[in-house]
């Protein structure tokens, strides 16, 4: 509900009838619609972070790690586009409503936390060194996937600019400047 119609336009009617919940029953768990928000945006972060594990775990050699990442990000936008809308979605109600900034910060930080041990897991299988500290790295991949998934919404239909996905090119070229063979 809130992917489709959007934080401010959702409305508790409209998510428990989703649900298919009473009013009564929603506020039983949840004091506000924030809360709703916060605990759907957990829900699915927990996925997402689940999901790249696996993905890391499953690649043996340094260049099918990005190629595996890379691909598990084109489909979670493929598959499940909404819940990249749910983070922009989230990101945009942070930043009209002061109340859920901290909230929207204190996960968002999370993501890139989690981007940050996936790249150290990354390094440690390359058997390399980093330039940076790995969570500025993860800062900057998080941008990068924000960013592009952001372009993927807006025209899906656009090509992917060549042959290979742009955050398998972008990855690349970050490791290539980023890390040192040990």
């Amino acid at each position: 509900m809130f992917g489709r119609k959007g934080y401010r336009d959702a409305t508790v009617a409209d998510i428990v009838a989703e649900a298919g919940l009473s009013t009564g029953a929603l506020y039983n768990h949840f004091a506000r619609k924030s809360d709703v928000f916060l605990a759907v945006f957990d829900d699915r972060f927990t996925e997402w972070v689940a999901g790249y594990d696996a993905t890391f775990a499953g690649a043996e050699a340094a260049d099918d790690t990005l190629r595996a990442i890379s691909r598990h990000y084109g489909e979670l936008l493929r598959e499940s586009p909404e819940d990249a809308q749910l983070l922009f979605e989230f990101w945009a109600a942070a930043m009209r409503d002061e109340s859920l900034r901290p909230a929207f910060a204190l996960r968002h930080a999370a993501i890139r936390g989690a981007m940050a041990a996936l790249i150290e897991r990354v390094q440690e299988r390359l058997g390399a060194r980093a330039s940076v500290p790995a969570y500025q790295l993860g800062a900057i991949v998080t941008a990068l996937a924000d960013g592009l998934a952001m372009q993927r919404l807006v025209d899906p239909g656009a090509p992917d600019h060549g042959e290979r996905d742009l955050l398998l090119v972008a990855l690349e070229l970050l490791a290539a400047g980023a890390f040192e063979q040990r």
